[in-house]
């Protein structure tokens, strides 16, 4: 049995366009305890507040040992977590360009893997880590995050190269990744070759793998709101030409058939739930 308890808590307005929310956890996992997580719309920046904790992510590119302070990028298919014993997190759940917009660092290099938020950031920043390891209370931490989040997107350079980008992803996620790669290319003004780099540098994955993330998401959606369902009728109001297309779909992020995932799901995907 896994004891957790969740805050969430919203950015200030300067910063909203670009950070969804700030999320703390406190968790005690029992030894072996494996955390399965999905492909979501977020990237996330995370501070472990109670000291060195073992973690560890396996994602398509490997095993990963996570640092203290850390960035995980765009996920694209299922992953899986290990944490011993206790640990309580602080972090800033990006939206899908945010990331790009206040670190100017193309997020294809980030796809299904993490890195130590040290790598990305200048020398005369890190005293801002500290600053926010150090402040007192969840409060006075998120204002130290603010603060470095605040002085990152006025130097950046990058924040007003998104504005397209972040059109065609609100167009997707209105959609409810229903939409295709020509109807984006009308709306943003843009060649495919142009919308399919921006959205790798900016996102981490092209636009059509981006519209699945988000379809596999409203399914999820769907089935927690609803007491029963047909899996034919979630496919064609999702879009999809038959079950089966959604099914393969489905297994190919998340790595089990929707049927055999809701039998057997747990509830820590929420942390990537925005």
């Amino acid at each position: 049995m896994m004891d957790q308890s969740y805050l969430s808590l919203t950015p200030c307005p300067e910063l909203a366009p670009f950070i969804s929310r700030y999320w703390y956890s406190k968790m005690d996992i029992p030894q072996g305890f494996c955390l399965e997580l999905l492909p979501a719309n977020v990237q996330c920046i995370c501070f472990v507040l109670n000291g060195p904790v073992k973690q560890q992510l396996v994602t398509e590119r490997g095993m990963i040992q996570t640092a203290d302070c850390y960035v995980t990028g765009q996920l694209t298919r299922h992953a899986t977590g290990f944490i011993d014993g206790a640990v309580e997190l602080l972090s800033a759940q990006m939206k899908a360009f945010g990331m790009y917009a206040l670190f100017g660092v193309p997020m294809h290099y980030f796809t299904d893997y993490t890195i130590s938020l040290e790598d990305i950031i200048r020398p005369d920043e890190k005293a801002f880590l500290d600053q926010i390891r150090y402040a007192s209370g969840i409060t006075g931490k998120i204002k130290a995050m603010e603060a470095f989040f605040l002085q990152r997107l006025r130097r950046s350079r990058c924040a007003d190269k998104t504005d397209r980008v972040a059109y065609a992803h609100d167009l997707i996620i209105e959609m409810e990744g229903n939409v295709t790669v020509q109807q984006l290319l009308s709306e943003v003004n843009m060649s495919e070759r142009t919308l399919q780099r921006s959205f790798s540098e900016q996102i981490g994955v092209n636009p059509k793998r981006f519209s699945s993330i988000i379809r596999i998401k409203k399914i999820m959606q769907m089935v927690e709101g609803r007491a029963s369902l047909r899996w034919r009728d979630v496919s064609y109001e999702l879009g999809y030409t038959d079950p089966a297309h959604m099914a393969k779909d489905f297994k190919r992020l998340v790595g089990k058939t929707p049927s055999a995932y809701f039998d057997t799901k747990g509830d820590f995907e929420a942390f990537f739930s925005v």
